[in-house]
């Protein structure tokens, strides 16, 4: 398994997300389904739809290393069985505002995922998520300053076709504070059952 998702957050997380891979153009959601598609074993971990042992308990995000336009993160995903997934977490700024590009196994990040997009799955599953990272600048701020060094998993909610992850971000510069993330399903014409991130609060 080469690509994480943290998602978040929120969330990410994991998060989470994808976006261009330049900071001189706006967020691509072909970008965005690309990471959701590629990352769906991380995405099933953190909503809760594995075995308990592989849920997503934990991700510290650890020094940033910051331009203008650029973020990199070293993040450590820990799981409720104990299991440790290391990555990177690459993030771009554009129009003043940060967006997450790419979250990738190991210690150096390889960009947007080149994964086939499923027959029957287009961009207006992911198209909400690049809104959602929009107007939450707020927690994205605060994982690129140092604002939020933790988010640790407190509950998870699902009906059918949707999943609710409730999250607590902590640790760093900024007062520890809540958030939930949001997605649902969509089925490709093979008949498979694919999920993705959709919203933050």
């Amino acid at each position: 398994m080469r690509r994480i998702l943290v998602t978040t957050l929120a969330f990410a997380l994991v998060l989470s997300f994808g976006a261009s891979a330049s900071a001189s153009v706006a967020p691509s959601s072909t970008g965005m389904l690309r990471e959701q598609v590629a990352s769906q074993e991380m995405i099933n971990a953190l909503l809760g739809n594995t075995k308990s042992s592989l849920h997503v308990s934990s991700i510290t995000f650890g020094k940033v290393a910051k331009t203008t336009s650029k973020a990199t993160i070293p993040i450590t995903v820990r799981t409720k069985g104990g299991s440790i997934v290391r990555g990177v977490l690459v993030m771009y700024r554009f129009e003043k505002r940060w967006y997450f590009h790419s979250i990738t196994r190991g210690t150096k990040p390889r960009g947007i995922s080149t994964v086939k997009i499923p027959a029957g799955i287009t961009t207006s599953v992911v198209k909400n998520a690049i809104v959602e990272q929009r107007e939450h600048q707020w927690m994205l701020q605060g994982i690129v300053n140092g604002g939020y060094k933790k988010l640790t998993v407190t509950g998870r909610g699902s009906n059918w076709n949707t999943r609710r992850v409730s999250v607590r971000l902590s640790g760093g510069t900024r007062d520890a504070t809540t958030g939930r993330v949001y997605a649902y399903s969509k089925t490709a014409t093979n008949g498979k059952r694919y999920w993705f991130i959709s919203s933050l609060k």
